[in-house]
Formats: C-alpha cells, structure tokens, sequence
C-alpha cells in the first residue's frame, strides 16, 4: 500500500510509485469489547487497543482518534507483530480494542461474538494498492511498465465482469466465509491509475510519519526534511498507458 512507500521516501530516492490498481475506503476496522464500557470513539480514552505498528492501521486510528477530538495520547497502545494475532488477543482479553483492517476486523468479530462490536467509522481514509519501481528501470525500459499496468487492468476488467468467479478466487485464497465476502466485495475499486485522493493521502502520511518518528528509521524520519511527492510519484506512464489504451495500442 501507499504508507510503506512513504516510510522507504524518507531512506532512499532511487524508486516511483507508478500506478495503483485498488483501492478501498472502507477497509478499516476499529473493534470494540462491550464488556470494557466501550460502546462509542469517547469511551476509548485510557483504553488498550491493539495494533500492527507503523501500520495503515495506526494511520487510522491515529485520524479516527483526532477526527472525534481525542488525543492519540489518550489511549494506550499494544503493539502486534502480526495481524492475525489481533482476534485472540482480543478475545482473551489482552486489549480492550483493536485497529486493523480486513479480513482480520472480520475475524476478530467472529472469534468474540456478540462482546464485540464495530465502532462507526467516518470515511477518513482511501487506502490504495501500488506500482513501484526502481526509477533507473522505468527509465531505460518505460514500455515493460506499460505492459504491466496493461495488464493489471485486463485483469481488472475481467473482475468486474466476472465478479462471481473473482469472489471464488477471493474466497478460496485468503479461507473467507461467503457472507464475508459477499459484503467486503463491493467496497473495492478496481481501476488503473493515480487518482488526486492519493497525492492528498500520501502528504498526510509524510507529515504524519515525520511529526511521529515513524519509519523503518523513526528518529531519522522525526529529523530528516520531508520527502517530495514529486520525486516519489511518476505519473508519465500512467499517462502513456491511458493514450495507447484510448487508441487501442495497449497491449
């Protein structure tokens, strides 16, 4: 996704993000425990809620939490290595809460019952899926790029027209229940390209990362200067993918 991309800008200079292929604005889940008298974003103040560190998750939360006027601060945070140790730590008890994405939200749900519940969640984040390559790459070989966001976008056609099989694949893939995927499916966007929605979330997580020392390097990033969208996105074969699809050259 988009946020590992920002954490690398702040380290090194020699890759682009050159085009996103999904993206989801409803993904992300923030599961509550009835039982700790947590039933809306206020109560979560002096809570334990568990996460994935430097995550799309904690971007998140971190929204979420300034959005109903709560300081990050305010809450005390347990960290994961993984996502799928999320639903037995909330089921026995470890958190009080946890911020993840699915299908583990899901998962987590499914593991409690009817303790758990999922918090509203205002539609604060577009999360997308990307295309990154070493810029020496794109450069000496822009036509192989091409190709690929080719086709990635035949097999987004084939998606939304096959959307019964491409849910099969889903299912079967990632061992999901079909009432599952039957809701999570539609929420998906399947489209080559670079909408604004990403430059607007990528700066937000470049300030974020800086403001909070996050990144593989954290008191590198809390120091370093900004990163450049410019120098991260390259949106010229984006461009060329869509003039030779227009006029049928795209392979």
């Amino acid at each position: 996704t988009e946020l590992p991309v920002i954490f690398s800008s702040f380290e090194r200079t020699d890759f682009a993000l050159f085009g996103s292929f999904v993206s989801n604005k409803d993904d992300m889940r923030i599961v509550v425990n009835s039982k700790t008298g947590v039933s809306v974003p206020r109560d979560l103040k002096g809570k334990r809620i568990g996460l994935v560190p430097e995550s799309s998750a904690q971007y998140f939360l971190d929204l979420f939490l300034l959005y109903h006027l709560i300081d990050p601060s305010e809450v005390e945070l347990v960290y994961f290595n993984k996502p799928m140790e999320l639903p037995e730590a909330f089921s026995s008890g470890a958190v009080d809460a946890v911020a993840v994405w699915e299908p583990y939200g899901y998962r987590t749900m499914k593991l409690a019952g009817r303790e758990a519940m999922v918090l509203k969640m205002p539609r604060l984040y577009t999360q997308t899926f990307n295309m990154v390559g070493n810029k020496q790459f794109l450069s000496n070989k822009p036509e192989a790029a091409v190709k690929l966001l080719a086709v990635i976008g035949q097999a987004n056609a084939w998606i939304e027209k096959n959307p019964e099989s491409a849910k099969n694949v889903l299912r079967a893939r990632l061992s999901l229940d079909q009432a599952f995927v039957d809701y999570m499916f539609p929420t998906f966007k399947f489209d080559v390209g670079l909408p604004n929605s990403l430059l607007v979330t990528m700066q937000s997580q470049i300030q974020w990362a800086h403001d909070n020392g996050h990144g593989r390097d954290g008191a590198r990033a809390a120091v370093n200067s900004m990163p450049d969208l410019l120098d991260v996105i390259d949106g010229s074969l984006v461009n060329r993918f869509r003039k030779e699809k227009a006029v049928g050259a795209a392979p």
